[in-house]
């Protein structure tokens, strides 16, 4: 882990929608603490990307019991083709069936 000093999260006047991370690798910083620390810059929504079917259920667990989380499948960072674009399956969104969520 890298000793640097990170730069400070900046602040908007708008909400923020984070919309790339993966929370099932967290390390750092419990769930918890991390979500707190999220919502005292402004970031209302979080969506965490399963990468794989291995981590998918985690992933779709998290998006389910917190209505700050979304959860998607998505796919790495490989070089595509068109023949592994086909491949790819649509990508989901997953809502929290058991809240009630509204964006901005």
């Amino acid at each position: 882990m890298s000793k640097r000093k990170k730069p400070p999260i900046p602040l908007f006047e708008q909400a923020i929608i984070e919309t790339h991370c993966h929370l099932d690798y967290l390390k750092e910083y419990s769930l918890d603490e991390l979500l707190e620390r999220s919502s005292e810059v402004g970031i209302e929504k979080i969506i965490t990307i399963a990468v794989s079917p291995d981590n998918l259920e985690k992933v779709m667990k998290l998006a389910t019991e917190n209505p700050m989380i979304w959860g998607t499948q998505g796919r790495g960072s490989t070089p595509m083709t068109p023949t592994s674009l086909q491949a790819i399956p649509a990508v989901k969104l997953w809502r929290m069936p058991n809240t009630n969520v509204s964006w901005p």
